[in-house]
């Protein structure tokens, strides 16, 4: 397995090659992962949602998760996502958008602590080249590039982190009328869609 920081578009390398790393963590540095533009008074986003197998679902059901908006999405171009899932038999796989296509930049980091105690997110030791296999009540972080946050001028404001619990797993086969949550992961996450800000604490994130 690969563990790494994501790369950074060129772009935005570029400009780091004339400007020193820095934080993001004060009021004045707050910045909308949708827009890069001005975040203050954004507050920490909550969802619960399932999304298909990318192999076996319906055709225009959502296979992937945008983790900025917070959205379930198609897990193909010109979407961007952050992860994919796909199932195959009894398994179920979280798949990094290196290993799908190239409409993302993201990692997961798999941990074995409780969701609800996870206050702040890790900022490094993200896998963004593996598959991760994922079963009801695996608890995984997301960090991921978005083109909101990707040219802002520190490195630690490019990305986005979100902490994930898998509620279940559908394994049968997907049918439109007799099984139409076939072959389905459903899951509740949390997500900071402040650039470059850990904090999973409700309300406007402290940092």
């Amino acid at each position: 397995m690969k563990f790494r920081s994501l790369p950074l578009p060129l772009t935005a390398a570029a400009i780091l090659l004339a400007m020193a790393c820095g934080p993001a963590t004060t009021s004045s540095t707050r910045y909308d992962c949708t827009t890069g533009s001005s975040g203050v008074g954004i507050t920490t986003q909550f969802d619960t949602a399932g999304i298909f197998s990318l192999n076996g679902g319906p055709a225009n059901g959502p296979t992937g998760v945008n983790t900025c908006i917070p959205a379930p999405v198609i897990a193909e171009p010109p979407n961007h996502f952050d992860f994919a899932v796909d199932i195959e038999g009894t398994q179920a796989t979280l798949l990094p958008p290196m290993v799908v296509s190239s409409a993302g930049s993201a990692g997961w980091l798999s941990l074995t602590t409780d969701f609800d105690s996870i206050t702040d997110a890790p900022t490094i030791g993200y896998n963004d080249s593996t598959p991760l296999p994922i079963a009801p009540g695996s608890v995984f972080m997301i960090q991921a590039v978005t083109a909101g946050c990707s040219l802002l001028p520190y490195t630690t404001q490019h990305y986005v982190y979100s902490k994930f619990i898998i509620d279940s797993v559908h394994y049968y086969p997907y049918n439109a009328l007799s099984a139409p949550d076939g072959l389905t992961v459903y899951y509740h996450m949390v997500s900071d869609p402040i650039c470059g800000y850990t904090s999973f604490q409700a309300g406007i994130p402290p940092h």
